[in-house]
C-alpha cells in the first residue's frame, strides 16, 4: 500500500520533472494492488479506463464491424479537411462501448471539420453509450467540432431524450442530410 501512495504523490507532483510517467504495464501493477488491498478509490480514473477495457475477462469481444470510420472530403476538388463518419451498428452496450469510445475518441482528435455519428443501424443503446455520446457531444463543443447525429427510429431518439443527450447534438433523419446531400 505504501508504494501506492508513493506513486500516486509523484504522479500528481506539480514539478513536472519530478512526475511519474505511468506505462500501461505499470498501470495494471498499479490498479490490481490497489484492487487487492481494498484501495481501488485511491487511483484516478485517468489511469486505467481504457485500460480496463482491454484487460477484463467479463468485457466480450465486440463483433467485428460494429462500428466503423470513414472520412468524406468536404469538397474534393479543393482537397478541404475531411468530415469522419462514425457509423454503428447492432447494440450499443457494454460489449462494444470500448471499441465506440475508440473510434469516438479517434474521430474527434482527427477530424478538422466534424463527426458524423450514424446511429441510424443501432437496435439498442445503453444509458452507458448515451453518456458517451454527451461527453463526445461536450468535447466537440470544446474543440469548436460540428459534431452531427443520424437517428434512425423512434426508440433510439426517445432513449437519447430521456437521457437528455439528444439535445446536444445536430439532429439528421439520414447521412445524406448529416452530409449536406440531398437536404
Amino acid at each position: 500500500m505504501a508504494e501506492i501512495d508513493r506513486r500516486l504523490a509523484r504522479m500528481r507532483d506539480d514539478d513536472p520533472s519530478r512526475r511519474t510517467v505511468l506505462r500501461a504495464r505499470d498501470r495494471a501493477t498499479l490498479y490490481l494492488a490497489a484492487v487487492s488491498a481494498g484501495r481501488a478509490d485511491l487511483i484516478p480514473e485517468s489511469l486505467y479506463r481504457g485500460l480496463l477495457a482491454r484487460t477484463s475477462p467479463t468485457t466480450s469481444i465486440p463483433k467485428s464491424g460494429a462500428v466503423t470510420t470513414y472520412e468524406v472530403p468536404d469538397r474534393s476538388d479543393v482537397g478541404c479537411s475531411p468530415t469522419t463518419v462514425v457509423t454503428a451498428r447492432g447494440d450499443l452496450d457494454s460489449s462494444t462501448l470500448p471499441e465506440f469510445h475508440r473510434m469516438l475518441d479517434h474521430a474527434l482528435s482527427t477530424s478538422y471539420h466534424g463527426v458524423v455519428v450514424d446511429l441510424s443501424a443501432v437496435e439498442f443503446i445503453s444509458i452507458t453509450a448515451a453518456r458517451e455520446l454527451a461527453h463526445a457531444a461536450r468535447r466537440a463543443g470544446r474543440n469548436r467540432l460540428d459534431l452531427r447525429l443520424v437517428t434512425g427510429s423512434a426508440h433510439l431518439e426517445r432513449t437519447l431524450t430521456v437521457t437528455g443527450t439528444l439535445s446536444l447534438f445536430h439532429r439528421h433523419d439520414s447521412l445524406q442530410s448529416a452530409l449536406g446531400k440531398g437536404k
